[in-house]
């Protein structure tokens, strides 16, 4: 067996000795969704997001203006993110989302940068997370 093998073997035990570690410290403190801090979006991140958008647009290589389907597409590529084992989310939970900020995101970004979709979406998955680790 080569050394890559078997350094591949030790590295594949001690993830998954850490992964159960922390799976069970996290299963034996109970954490509540109230005990938890509401992330909400602060002026000088509406700001960034509108400055960045700006940017992209204006002072990219391509100069071109990001397309509403561009933006249509962020809700799923963030909610891969989020949840990039598709654990949590479901099918249903991308077309409701979908259907619920798509259409008007680029709107909401591009001229308020509201930031909205993404903290809900964010509470949809850490609900689900506490609710499915709880039920383990």
């Amino acid at each position: 067996m080569s050394i890559r093998k078997i350094s591949l073997i030790s590295l594949l035990a001690l993830s998954s000795s850490i992964s159960a570690l922390l799976f069970a410290n996290f299963s034996q403190t109970e954490v509540q969704e109230e005990e938890l801090v509401k992330l909400e979006a602060r002026p000088l991140m509406s700001q960034e997001t509108q400055r960045v958008i700006e940017m992209l647009e204006t002072i990219h290589f391509r100069n071109e203006e990001i397309e509403d389907e561009t933006f249509s597409k962020l809700v799923k590529e963030y909610m891969d993110h989020l949840d990039f084992n598709r654990l949590f989310f479901l099918q249903e939970n991308l077309e409701a989302n979908q259907e619920a900020y798509g259409t008007q995101l680029s709107h909401q970004l591009r001229t308020q940068g509201d930031l909205t979709a993404a903290f809900e979406i964010f509470d949809q998955y850490r609900t689900i997370a506490l609710d499915r680790s709880a039920w383990v």
